[in-house]
């Protein structure tokens, strides 16, 4: 059954017939659907492998998407995430049906007419992938605004680590944050530009492959390292200047994972994640109230943030546990944090800096509010206390009471005066308390 929503005139949604109408980028779009008979031919069934390869890759990074391909993609006849699909899959698919499988060197995540980042690598440091580029500040187009776009794409578990805004292209430097892994684990990297309007982007870069080595194997030889250091230095006191301290970074095998569960009670998975959701949810009631506040009004924001979470960012089979990086508080097309920056204070307070673009009108998004959310995963408690911060601020001190030792993990997003629109939740990191 079809609507017309808008009068006679304006555009049908839903099925009469054979023939759909249905909205896309603000445009009607009406095809009809054939009658296939009998069976597919090799080619066909090659295509929709192709597709079906391409097309799950496609939507586990269209956060990735929506902006390396902003100025490529046809305006209001195909989305980012098609576009990607009807490249890659003529492209980046190797081998002859059945065998055909991604060829994740030709994958193209980003196109447009910025230049590209110049002698790009990436490496592997404690549980980080480390990214590295030259400027080239005198290619044609580059400027100094330009923020890097880093993708981490894990072809075992379908899923992706994404940066769409980090450092500027001066920096020549930005890290990825990635968990740890109960076994060996192949990452496939990519590189690009975005500009700081977030209207073009460069051509994407493939970086390689990082295997990453399980987190058994890393203890293991990190501890025969340590033994070997004690060895051959004698015992020492270290000795800091006033007002200095240690950079707060964790050193921590399982940073970003919760203490794991093991359920043998028999119920379903999503009502096992749901065992160890719906307590954290629970304390950021009010928070995720303002932050899943937009949007479809059938269900209630606590659902929209369980849909959101559930699957995302808890693991296991059997044994469950929460990876925090992945938690996701608030939803929405308000402008996300830019180049976000957290530390920790000689008072142990947490500082927290942002960065706008340089085409942000100010007047229009300035006096957002500023949002923050701090749990205290060694306590598992809510802490954290901060005053009437907008996004015009840039910048903003919050004081937790927390013992040394412990964990903290911290997010924060954006929300209109009218408090209608809020942005994405982004991760600013942990910190370890001193």
């Amino acid at each position: 059954m079809a609507k017309v929503p808008y009068g006679i005139t304006g555009p049908f949604i839903g099925r009469v017939g054979n023939t759909i109408g249905y909205m896309l980028n603000g445009v009607n779009v009406i095809r009809s659907i054939g009658d296939v008979r009998g069976e597919k031919t090799p080619l066909q069934l090659a295509n929709h492998q192709r597709m079906s390869l391409i097309s799950s890759l496609s939507t586990a990074i269209q956060e990735f998407l929506k902006f390396g391909f902003q100025s490529v993609a046809a305006p209001g006849k195909q989305g980012p995430t098609n576009h990607s699909i009807s490249i890659n899959k003529e492209v980046a698919v190797k081998g002859v049906y059945p065998n055909q499988e991604t060829d994740f060197t030709k994958l193209i995540v980003a196109q447009g007419p910025i230049p590209g980042p110049k002698d790009p690598v990436v490496k592997v440091v404690e549980n980080q992938l480390e990214f590295q580029w030259k400027a080239d500040l005198k290619a044609e187009g580059a400027d100094k605004s330009d923020q890097v776009m880093l993708l981490a794409y894990f072809p075992q578990s379908k899923k992706s680590i994404i940066l769409p805004s980090g450092a500027r292209r001066t920096a020549e430097k930005e890290t990825l944050e990635i968990p740890a892994f109960d076994q060996d684990t192949v990452i496939e990297t990519y590189i690009a530009f975005v500009a700081d309007d977030r209207m073009n982007a460069s051509n994407s870069v493939y970086l390689g492959q990082v295997i990453i080595k399980s987190a058994t194997d890393i203890k293991e030889m990190k501890l025969n390292a340590h033994l070997k250091a004690i060895e051959n230095q004698p015992t020492r006191l270290e000795v800091l200047e006033e007002g200095e301290i240690p950079l707060p970074k964790p050193e921590k095998f399982d940073q970003g994972y919760s203490d794991l569960f093991h359920f043998a009670s028999g119920y379903q998975p999503q009502t096992e994640r749901m065992r160890i959701l719906s307590p954290l949810l629970k304390q950021f009631k009010d928070i995720i109230e303002v932050g899943f506040a937009g949007g479809d009004k059938r269900t209630t924001a606590r659902n929209k943030a369980v849909s959101r979470n559930i699957n995302t960012a808890i693991g296991g089979d059997g044994i469950y546990n929460l990876y925090y990086p992945a938690l996701i508080f608030s939803a929405g097309k308000r402008e996300s944090a830019w180049a976000t920056k957290l530390t920790l204070s000689p008072e142990r307070a947490l500082n927290v800096k942002w960065d706008v673009p340089k085409t942000t009108k100010m007047t229009v998004i300035g006096h957002d509010e500023v949002h923050f959310v701090i749990y205290n995963s060694t306590q598992n408690l809510r802490t954290g206390n901060y005053g009437d911060v907008r996004r015009e601020d840039l910048s903003a001190q919050i004081s937790v009471s927390a013992d040394p030792g412990d964990i903290l993990y911290c997010w924060m997003f954006f929300l209109s005066p009218d408090r209608k629109s809020a942005s994405n939740s982004d991760y600013l990191g942990c910190i370890e308390m001193l």
